[in-house]
């Protein structure tokens, strides 16, 4: 079956899922953009107990081949200066696919698109993401969907471009 017929679904992340999660952190292509493993493993196990951050495995079928996490930036203007001219009830994603030889299948904008239908069905008013300004494949893909340059920032995590998808913008395509 195509991957464009498999349904996408998604499902907190468990444990359990270290491992997988560890193993694709260390691809080259997820690593260029998301650090240490070590350090991002760690991260995601505290956003287990955190209500402001949703960690998450996407799959299609049963088959995992992404992670995201949806931020709720309320909380995260006092400890990030680049959020703070956000709208209220703003949230950021970070994404990543794992397995290389799923990149450039589309399957990064069909499950995008999930997530923002969702999150604008739930009253999200933007959706922000905040690609290194290096990631061209990254900011090209965003762009698919929808997503516009904001700014370019320095951040605790290095430089980004964010990019917003504001629901008013996204219901007219």
């Amino acid at each position: 079956m195509p991957h464009d017929e498999l349904p996408i679904s998604f499902r907190p992340v468990r444990p359990q899922d270290f491992v997988l999660l560890r193993q694709w952190l260390e691809y080259p292509h997820v690593q260029k953009w998301w650090s240490s493993p070590d350090e991002q493993i760690t991260r995601i196990g505290a956003h287990l107990d955190d209500p402001t951050v949703e960690p998450m495995m996407v799959e299609y079928g049963e088959t995992a081949f992404a992670y995201i996490q949806i931020c709720r930036l309320d909380g995260e203007r006092v400890s990030e200066p680049a959020l703070q001219d956000q709208p209220d009830g703003t949230v950021g994603i970070d994404q990543f696919i794992g397995p290389p030889e799923l990149i450039g299948k589309g399957l990064g904008p069909r499950f995008m698109n999930i997530v923002c239908d969702r999150l604008f069905a739930e009253g999200v008013p933007r959706i922000l993401v905040d690609p290194d300004p290096a990631n061209n494949s990254a900011i090209r893909a965003y762009e698919k969907i929808g997503f516009k340059k904001l700014k370019k920032a320095m951040t605790k995590s290095g430089p980004a471009l964010f990019m917003n998808l504001d629901r008013q913008e996204y219901e007219k395509q």
